[in-house]
C-alpha cells in the first residue's frame, strides 16, 4: 500500500477544482484526483485504526504486517474501500450536478430579466404595468442587472433603472402607497354624487401625505400609460408642476412629445418652464437625437418654445 502524495493543501485544491465549473476539463481532472485522494486517505485511516488498537508495538512495519494478512482479508478490504469511493464518486457527482443546475437557472434567470428590462422599456399600457410588476418580482436579482443600466447612453433608461433600483431595494417605500390611494380615488367616490375625482384635489393629497417622494414613479406612469383616465393623467401633472424636480424634465420633454392633447402639453411645458433646469439644453439635445433613431422630428415651433424657457 501506498502513503497518500497529497498534503492537505493539495486535497484542498482539489476539493476546489471539483466544484469550480469555469473549465469542464479541471472538474474532470479533479474528479479522478479526488478518487486517488480518497483511496489513499483509506489506506491511511486503516493502517492508523490497525496499528493504534492491534500492534501498538512500533517496531512492527506496516508493509510487512499487510502482506501476512490472507487473502480473505486483503479482498474484504479491497471491496470496503471499492465501496467507500463509489460513495465519494456519487457525491462529487451530485455537487457538480447541483452546481451546474444552479449556474443554468442562474443564467436563465439573468437572461429573462435582461429581456424583461428591454421589453419595459419598449411597452406601455397593461402590457407595461405586468411586466412591471414582474421585475418587482425578481428583487435583489433585478436590482443587481438594474446597476448595469445606470451608465446607459439613453437617459429615460438611467432614469427608470433609478427609479427601480430605489423601489425594489425598499427606498422608495411610498410608491405603491401613492399608486394604491389613486387607484382607489374611482371607487371611493362611486357612492358619492361625484362622478369623477378632482385632479386639483388628488394632487393637493399626493402633496400633503407624499411631498417629492414619488416624483419618478408618477412621471414614469405618466408616459408609459397614457391611456389613464384625463383626472389621472391631470392629476400627475399638477402635482409634477408642484414639485418641479430637474429629475423629471427628460420624462417630461419626452411627453410633450408624444401627447396628442394640446392642454397636457401646455401643463408639461410650464413644468418644465418653472423649474428652471440648468441642464435643459443638453436634455432638449437627447430628445431630438431619440426622435431621430425613430426618423421623427421635434416640430420647429415646439423646440423654438423649449429654447426660449428659462
Amino acid at each position: 500500500m501506498k502513503d497518500s502524495n497529497l498534503s492537505p493543501e493539495e486535497a484542498n485544491k482539489v476539493v476546489i477544482e471539483v466544484t469550480d465549473l469555469n473549465q469542464e476539463k479541471s472538474y474532470l481532472e479533479a474528479l479522478d484526483k479526488m478518487i486517488l485522494l480518497t483511496q489513499d486517505i483509506i489506506d491511511a485511516a486503516f493502517k492508523k485504526v490497525v496499528f493504534t488498537v492491534d500492534f501498538p508495538n512500533p517496531k512492527i512495519d506496516p508493509e510487512d504486517w499487510w502482506n501476512s494478512l490472507s487473502k480473505d482479508w486483503k479482498d474484504c478490504y479491497t471491496r470496503l474501500k471499492k465501496v467507500l469511493v463509489q460513495c465519494v464518486l456519487i457525491n462529487a457527482i451530485m455537487i457538480l450536478f447541483l452546481s451546474c443546475s444552479f449556474a443554468q437557472t442562474n443564467t436563465k434567470k439573468a437572461m429573462s430579466m435582461e429581456t424583461l428590462f428591454a421589453e419595459l422599456i419598449a411597452v406601455k399600457g397593461n402590457e407595461y404595468l405586468k411586466k412591471e410588476y414582474q421585475l418587482r418580482e425578481f428583487g435583489g436579482d433585478a436590482v443587481a442587472m438594474l446597476q448595469t443600466k445606470l451608465s446607459d447612453q439613453d437617459s429615460f433608461t438611467r432614469f427608470y433603472a433609478r427609479m427601480m433600483i430605489n423601489w425594489i431595494s425598499g427606498r422608495s417605500p411610498k410608491n405603491q402607497e401613492a399608486l394604491s390611494y389613486l387607484d382607489s380615488l374611482p371607487v371611493r367616490l362611486a357612492r358619492t354624487p361625484i362622478t369623477s375625482p378632482s385632479p386639483m384635489g388628488a394632487m393637493s393629497y399626493l402633496n400633503l401625505h407624499f411631498q417629492s417622494s414619488v416624483t419618478d414613479i408618477l412621471a414614469v406612469h405618466l408616459i408609459k400609460l397614457p391611456d389613464f383616465p384625463h383626472w389621472r393623467i391631470a392629476t400627475i401633472l399638477f402635482y409634477l408642476e408642484s414639485q418641479k424636480s430637474p429629475e423629471v424634465t427628460d420624462i417630461l420633454l419626452r411627453f410633450v412629445n408624444e401627447t396628442s392633447n394640446d392642454d397636457y402639453r401646455n401643463v408639461a411645458l410650464n413644468t418644465i418652464d418653472a423649474t428652471n433646469d440648468p441642464n435643459l439644453k443638453s436634455k432638449l439635445l437627447q430628445e431630438e437625437l431619440r426622435l431621430k433613431a425613430l426618423e421623427k422630428e421635434l416640430p420647429e415651433s415646439l423646440k423654438s418654445r423649449l429654447l426660449n424657457l428659462n
